[in-house]
Protein backbone atom coordinates (compact mmCIF):
# COMPACT_ATOMS: atom_id res chain seq x y z
CA UNK A 1 0.00 0.00 0.00
CA UNK A 2 3.04 2.59 1.08
CA UNK A 3 5.01 1.34 -2.38
CA UNK A 4 1.46 2.65 -3.91
CA UNK A 5 1.23 5.46 -2.63
CA UNK A 6 4.73 6.76 -3.16
CA UNK A 7 4.58 5.33 -6.77
CA UNK A 8 1.00 7.99 -7.09
CA UNK A 9 3.28 10.50 -5.47
CA UNK A 10 5.95 10.24 -7.68
CA UNK A 11 3.61 10.46 -10.83
CA UNK A 12 2.32 13.04 -9.90
CA UNK A 13 5.33 14.98 -9.06
CA UNK A 14 6.61 14.07 -12.39
CA UNK A 15 3.52 15.67 -14.34
CA UNK A 16 3.75 18.94 -12.48
CA UNK A 17 7.59 18.86 -13.52
CA UNK A 18 6.92 18.65 -16.93
CA UNK A 19 3.57 20.18 -17.97
CA UNK A 20 3.34 22.51 -19.96
CA UNK A 21 1.85 25.70 -18.45
CA UNK A 22 -1.27 27.05 -19.63
CA UNK A 23 -0.98 30.43 -21.49
CA UNK A 24 -3.57 32.90 -19.29
CA UNK A 25 -5.69 35.65 -21.04
CA UNK A 26 -3.83 38.51 -18.89
CA UNK A 27 -0.75 38.65 -21.67
CA UNK A 28 -0.20 42.32 -22.85
CA UNK A 29 -0.97 43.62 -26.78
CA UNK A 30 2.09 43.22 -28.54
CA UNK A 31 4.20 46.55 -28.28
CA UNK A 32 5.87 45.81 -31.67
CA UNK A 33 1.88 46.42 -33.36
CA UNK A 34 1.84 49.39 -31.26
CA UNK A 35 4.59 50.91 -32.01
CA UNK A 36 4.18 50.21 -35.88
CA UNK A 37 0.56 51.75 -35.48
CA UNK A 38 1.35 55.39 -35.87
CA UNK A 39 4.47 57.27 -37.89
CA UNK A 40 4.81 59.45 -34.90
CA UNK A 41 6.05 56.01 -32.79
CA UNK A 42 8.77 55.50 -35.75
CA UNK A 43 11.58 56.41 -33.13
CA UNK A 44 10.17 53.44 -30.65
CA UNK A 45 10.64 51.10 -33.58
CA UNK A 46 14.32 52.94 -34.88
CA UNK A 47 16.05 52.48 -31.45
CA UNK A 48 13.88 49.35 -30.43
CA UNK A 49 12.42 51.36 -27.29
CA UNK A 50 9.42 49.13 -27.58
CA UNK A 51 11.11 45.97 -26.19
CA UNK A 52 12.02 48.53 -22.73
CA UNK A 53 8.63 47.46 -20.63
CA UNK A 54 9.46 43.61 -21.04
CA UNK A 55 13.59 44.49 -20.76
CA UNK A 56 13.11 46.13 -17.32
CA UNK A 57 11.00 43.64 -16.06
CA UNK A 58 13.44 41.15 -16.79
CA UNK A 59 15.98 43.02 -15.14
CA UNK A 60 14.23 42.90 -11.95
CA UNK A 61 13.30 39.47 -11.89
CA UNK A 62 13.03 36.62 -13.58
CA UNK A 63 10.37 36.39 -16.76
CA UNK A 64 7.41 34.29 -16.69
CA UNK A 65 5.50 33.74 -19.39
CA UNK A 66 2.72 36.12 -18.70
CA UNK A 67 5.45 38.90 -19.07
CA UNK A 68 5.76 37.82 -22.12
CA UNK A 69 3.67 40.12 -25.42
CA UNK A 70 1.10 38.31 -26.78
CA UNK A 71 1.57 37.58 -30.48
CA UNK A 72 1.42 39.91 -33.07
CA UNK A 73 -1.67 40.18 -35.12
CA UNK A 74 0.38 40.33 -38.09
CA UNK A 75 2.12 37.18 -37.47
CA UNK A 76 -1.30 34.83 -36.62
CA UNK A 77 -1.02 31.97 -39.05
CA UNK A 78 -4.74 31.91 -40.46
CA UNK A 79 -4.21 35.84 -42.40
CA UNK A 80 -0.87 34.12 -44.18
CA UNK A 81 -3.03 30.96 -44.93
CA UNK A 82 -5.98 32.83 -46.31
CA UNK A 83 -3.49 35.28 -48.63
CA UNK A 84 -2.04 31.72 -49.75
CA UNK A 85 -5.53 29.87 -50.64
CA UNK A 86 -6.45 33.10 -52.36
CA UNK A 87 -3.49 33.57 -54.36
CA UNK A 88 -3.39 29.72 -55.36
CA UNK A 89 -7.04 29.67 -56.56
CA UNK A 90 -6.46 32.70 -58.95
CA UNK A 91 -2.58 31.49 -59.96
CA UNK A 92 -2.66 27.95 -60.21
CA UNK A 93 -0.29 27.27 -62.61
CA UNK A 94 2.03 29.58 -60.96
CA UNK A 95 5.56 28.74 -59.48
CA UNK A 96 6.58 28.77 -55.31
CA UNK A 97 8.55 31.62 -55.84
CA UNK A 98 6.49 33.64 -57.88
CA UNK A 99 3.67 32.69 -55.39
CA UNK A 100 5.49 34.13 -52.11
CA UNK A 101 6.50 37.24 -54.40
CA UNK A 102 2.54 37.86 -54.95
CA UNK A 103 1.54 36.99 -51.24
CA UNK A 104 4.69 38.89 -49.33
CA UNK A 105 5.30 41.40 -52.40
CA UNK A 106 4.28 44.21 -49.19
CA UNK A 107 7.14 42.57 -47.19
CA UNK A 108 9.51 42.06 -49.74
CA UNK A 109 9.37 45.74 -50.22
CA UNK A 110 9.75 46.80 -47.46
CA UNK A 111 12.84 44.49 -47.03
CA UNK A 112 14.53 45.50 -50.14
CA UNK A 113 13.87 49.38 -49.48
CA UNK A 114 15.48 48.99 -46.37
CA UNK A 115 18.32 46.99 -47.53
CA UNK A 116 19.25 49.61 -50.53
CA UNK A 117 20.60 52.24 -47.89
CA UNK A 118 22.18 49.67 -45.81
CA UNK A 119 24.06 48.57 -48.81
CA UNK A 120 24.93 52.49 -50.07
CA UNK A 121 26.25 52.57 -45.92
CA UNK A 122 28.32 50.08 -46.84
CA UNK A 123 29.86 51.03 -49.78
CA UNK A 124 30.20 54.46 -48.23
CA UNK A 125 32.34 53.68 -45.34
CA UNK A 126 35.65 52.66 -47.14
CA UNK A 127 35.42 55.03 -49.14
CA UNK A 128 35.12 58.17 -46.34
CA UNK A 129 37.92 56.40 -44.67
CA UNK A 130 40.01 56.66 -47.60
CA UNK A 131 39.06 60.33 -48.03
CA UNK A 132 40.12 60.43 -44.69
CA UNK A 133 43.45 59.31 -45.37
CA UNK A 134 44.48 61.24 -48.04
CA UNK A 135 43.14 64.56 -46.65
CA UNK A 136 45.94 63.37 -43.86
CA UNK A 137 49.21 63.03 -45.63
CA UNK A 138 47.98 65.36 -48.63
CA UNK A 139 48.64 68.94 -46.89
CA UNK A 140 47.33 70.75 -49.70
CA UNK A 141 43.46 69.70 -49.10
CA UNK A 142 41.99 72.19 -46.81
CA UNK A 143 41.88 70.90 -43.01
CA UNK A 144 37.70 71.09 -42.67
CA UNK A 145 37.22 68.52 -45.74
CA UNK A 146 39.03 65.76 -43.22
CA UNK A 147 36.48 67.19 -40.59
CA UNK A 148 33.86 66.84 -43.04
CA UNK A 149 34.38 63.48 -43.89
CA UNK A 150 34.95 62.24 -40.56
CA UNK A 151 31.37 63.31 -39.57
CA UNK A 152 30.29 61.99 -42.56
CA UNK A 153 31.58 58.73 -41.50
CA UNK A 154 30.51 59.30 -38.11
CA UNK A 155 26.60 59.48 -39.42
CA UNK A 156 27.28 56.52 -41.68
CA UNK A 157 28.56 54.00 -38.26
CA UNK A 158 25.36 55.22 -36.92
CA UNK A 159 22.95 54.87 -39.83
CA UNK A 160 24.48 51.28 -40.43
CA UNK A 161 23.93 50.33 -36.78
CA UNK A 162 20.49 51.21 -36.96
CA UNK A 163 19.82 49.83 -40.15
CA UNK A 164 21.58 46.14 -39.94
CA UNK A 165 19.46 45.23 -37.17
CA UNK A 166 16.22 46.40 -38.85
CA UNK A 167 17.15 44.62 -41.68
CA UNK A 168 18.03 41.78 -40.63
CA UNK A 169 14.56 41.53 -38.41
CA UNK A 170 12.27 42.23 -40.87
CA UNK A 171 14.21 39.90 -43.45
CA UNK A 172 13.72 36.89 -40.63
CA UNK A 173 10.39 37.69 -39.80
CA UNK A 174 9.46 37.50 -43.83
CA UNK A 175 10.76 34.68 -43.84
CA UNK A 176 8.72 33.42 -40.94
CA UNK A 177 5.75 34.47 -42.15
CA UNK A 178 6.61 32.82 -45.24
CA UNK A 179 7.02 29.34 -43.35
CA UNK A 180 3.87 29.95 -41.64
CA UNK A 181 1.88 29.97 -44.42
CA UNK A 182 3.25 26.98 -46.02
CA UNK A 183 3.41 25.12 -43.40
CA UNK A 184 -0.13 25.96 -42.54
CA UNK A 185 -1.36 25.33 -45.91
CA UNK A 186 0.35 21.79 -45.82
CA UNK A 187 -1.48 20.54 -42.49
CA UNK A 188 -4.77 21.41 -43.57
CA UNK A 189 -4.52 19.87 -46.66
CA UNK A 190 -2.99 17.13 -44.89
CA UNK A 191 -6.18 17.10 -42.81
CA UNK A 192 -8.91 17.14 -45.91
CA UNK A 193 -7.21 14.01 -47.55
CA UNK A 194 -9.17 10.78 -47.45
CA UNK A 195 -7.70 8.08 -45.15
CA UNK A 196 -6.71 6.23 -48.40
CA UNK A 197 -4.51 8.70 -49.01
CA UNK A 198 -3.16 9.74 -45.72
CA UNK A 199 -2.05 5.99 -45.62
CA UNK A 200 0.40 6.54 -49.25
CA UNK A 201 2.46 8.79 -47.46
CA UNK A 202 4.69 8.29 -44.12
CA UNK A 203 4.93 10.78 -41.36
CA UNK A 204 8.67 10.74 -41.79
CA UNK A 205 7.90 12.25 -45.02
CA UNK A 206 5.18 14.92 -43.74
CA UNK A 207 8.04 15.32 -41.10
CA UNK A 208 10.79 16.29 -43.87
CA UNK A 209 8.41 18.08 -45.84
CA UNK A 210 7.83 20.78 -42.99
CA UNK A 211 11.16 21.29 -40.95
CA UNK A 212 14.40 20.62 -43.72
CA UNK A 213 12.08 21.91 -46.85
CA UNK A 214 10.30 24.78 -45.69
Amino acid sequence: MTDNINTATAASTHTKETSIPILSDNRKPCALDWAESSWIRWIYVILWSWLNPILNIGYKRELTIDDLYDVSSNDECGLFLKKLETALEKHESMGTFKIIIKVFSKECFLVGLILFPYIAIKIAQPLLLKQIVLTIHDSNIPSYEGYLYAIGLGVATVLQACIHHQYFFRSTRLGMHVRIAFTSFIYKRLLSLPTSSTMKTTTGHLVNLISNDL
